[in-house]
């Protein structure tokens, strides 16, 4: 029998299945770039290579510098957190709603 996953526990699901795939993801990329897999398959070819690029270091920057607030901004990122319950929630738990709520106020 095939159950139905809500979309909160497809979520969580799919990051495991996600970080799964990326373990696998770094070893074959470390083993290939250490030599120790062959580069052609049936499909496909690996190439490594190196490439250079530039970084800002703002680490080196004065201190003086890095304090002044016109050099800095607020940006927001929105996070979608997934994690299982460590308390499973029973009836008594919900919220009152109807006629007894109203009783309690």
């Amino acid at each position: 029998m095939i159950l139905k996953m809500t979309p909160a526990d497809e979520l969580a699901s799919l990051r495991a299945q996600i970080r799964k795939l990326a373990r696998r993801e770094a070893q074959l990329r470390f083993d290939f770039a250490s030599g120790k897999l062959p580069t052609t398959g049936m499909n496909c070819k690996v190439t490594v290579s190196t490439k250079r690029h530039k970084v800002f270091c703002k680490e080196l920057l004065p201190d003086h510098v890095l304090a002044d607030p016109r050099f800095w901004q607020m940006q927001e990122t929105q996070w979608v957190d997934v994690k299982a319950p460590t308390v499973t929630a029973t009836h008594d738990a919900a919220p009152l709603t109807g006629p007894a709520a109203s009783r309690m106020q």
